[in-house]
């Protein structure tokens, strides 16, 4: 920042947050409203200067009088390169750690623990991080993605929206990946085409863009069972062991005849006979339903039924 016009004397003064701040980390506490916390915080002192962010500078909290907001900045945080800076041009800010303190708000502390986070927080490590599984895949196998998002401060961000712009020959594709928790997301694409594709993702939160990343990765026309023929031992061996079956190595051949011989010496022998009778088809039984018939015809024409 610079100071013009170097005036004595010292005003109080409230800090008051921009709603295009109130998602920044160094400004998050455990009040259901962050922001109002801050808005809401005992007055502090500035000098009767004038104080004016460089352009390469951020102002994160200005100053507010009688509930009028003031172009001066309170907070001022500064990225140059891998050199991080803050700046608070104000006094007596001692008030807003024992205002909060019996409200149990850690405003005051975890403004400085965020500081100290995201001071030591280096440019080179990307906020945003987007790659895939492998490098190769063959055709007809699904591309998995992976992504990991993280604020200025370098906490997991859970809700971001992550999307993924893949092109190839002209084409282009979108997915969104899917979050998982913890800063961590993950999606899959599927497509038919081979050769080189290049992708480019980006991490959305509350319209603010956290960061980019990009990256390629190959389709080649190989089929997949082919691309590993060898046996997986521990696989094959896992699949028998848990479907109560046996893996047997190829030098152990011989075993399995022996293995063989012994489930069907030991393997029950049943016989199984179906007769079927066709009713209708038999004539004695045609003659017993007739004789029948005539009995009870007679019976009832005895007893005047009929």
């Amino acid at each position: 920042f610079t100071i013009q016009n170097n005036e004595k004397g010292v005003t109080e003064v409230q800090p008051v947050v921009q709603s295009i701040e109130s998602e920044n980390p160094l400004l998050q506490n455990n009040a259901a409203n962050p922001v109002d916390a801050w808005n809401n915080l005992p007055p502090v002192f500035i000098t009767g200067s004038e104080v004016s962010a460089k352009p390469e500078s951020e102002t994160v909290v200005k100053a507010k009088m009688n509930n009028v907001a003031l172009n001066l900045p309170l907070i001022i945080t500064r990225r140059i390169g891998n050199k991080r800076s803050i700046a608070v041009l104000a006094g007596g800010i001692w008030r807003w750690k024992l205002q909060t303190a019996t409200k149990n708000l850690n405003l005051f502390d975890s403004f400085i623990y965020n500081s100290v986070k995201w001071l030591r927080s280096f440019e080179e490590q990307n906020q945003v991080t987007i790659k895939t599984t492998k490098r190769l895949y063959a055709l007809g196998e699904p591309v998995e993605f992976s992504a990991e998002v993280y604020d200025a401060a370098y906490n997991p961000v859970s809700d971001a929206e992550v999307r993924i712009n893949i092109t190839h020959n002209n084409t282009s594709d979108e997915i969104i990946l899917n979050s998982i928790g913890s800063g961590l997301y993950e999606g899959t694409y599927r497509t038919s085409g081979t050769g080189d594709f290049v992708f480019s993702g980006s991490a959305v939160r509350n319209n603010r863009k956290l960061g980019t990343a990009r990256g390629s990765f190959n389709i080649g026309e190989v089929d997949i069972e082919k691309m590993n023929p060898g046996a997986d031992y521990e696989f094959l061996s896992s699949l028998a062991s848990n479907t109560g079956g046996k893996y047997f190595y190829y030098p152990d051949i011989n075993k399995i005849y022996r293995v063989l011989k012994d489930i069907q010496q030991n393997a029950s022998k049943e016989k199984t006979e179906i007769n079927e009778i066709r009713l209708w088809s038999s004539e004695w039984l045609l003659i017993i339903v007739i004789v029948l018939l005539g009995i009870e015809w007679f019976i009832r024409k005895q007893s005047g039924m009929l």
